[in-house]
């Protein structure tokens, strides 16, 4: 379920539980988004055959409107009590987020598709379509692997992202993004690409 996967991947990646829940309900949105080209197998909507192509499906829509609505009052609440500041909140905003290499994100991937940035924990998750395929922290940024993708970052010698936990070291399935993503359009798109599959297949396994 992309709703599950992008709530999993986004606390994996160190992401608290307003931006699992945010990224959760973008990830329902997209799942919704996906009933457009099926056709009803259950329900009363099955009796439409193949004319339910092309109309969202009822559940999905329910579920999606539900989480919407949970991280949309779960943000509001936690803004009001100062404890995340509102989307706009002027050019102190988290240090211009890295002196606005995440923004830079925006252009660098224009040639794959839109993605959106997150806060999380002093970094930033990389989302498209609501799944996560990228983290910022530390100024640099970390791409989504997987087993069938993992040898492309290996290949370059590119390190995964560590971080310590409880003391101890640990790494997530981000690795390095090669230094000519950032120069060249078509490589980027090439690089988010497979970062995106990766992220899909982590889905589909949970």
């Amino acid at each position: 379920m992309p709703a599950l996967g992008a709530y999993r991947e986004t606390r994996a990646a160190g992401g608290d539980f307003a931006a699992a829940l945010q990224a959760m309900s973008d990830g329902a949105a997209a799942g919704r988004d996906s009933t457009r080209q099926l056709q009803a197998k259950v329900g009363r909507a099955a009796r439409l055959g193949p004319r339910s192509i092309g109309v969202l499906d009822a559940g999905a829509t329910s579920c999606c409107l539900i989480l919407q609505t949970l991280a949309s009052s779960l943000q509001g609440r936690l803004t009001s009590m100062g404890r995340v500041e509102p989307a706009d909140s002027g050019p102190g905003r988290s240090h211009r987020m890295k002196n606005e290499f995440a923004n830079e994100l925006h252009e660098i991937f224009e040639r794959f598709g839109p993605i959106s940035l997150r806060r999380m924990f002093g970094g930033h998750g990389v989302f498209h379509d609501g799944r996560m395929f990228g983290l910022v922290a530390g100024g640099r940024l970390y791409l989504k692997a997987d087993a069938q993708s993992v040898a492309f970052f290996e290949a370059r010698q590119l390190g995964p992202f560590e971080y310590l936990r409880r003391g101890k070291a640990a790494r997530l399935s981000y690795y390095e993004a090669p230094p000519e993503l950032f120069e060249d359009r078509d490589e980027a798109a090439l690089w988010a690409r497979r970062a995106w599959e990766a992220a899909l297949r982590s889905g589909r396994s949970k």
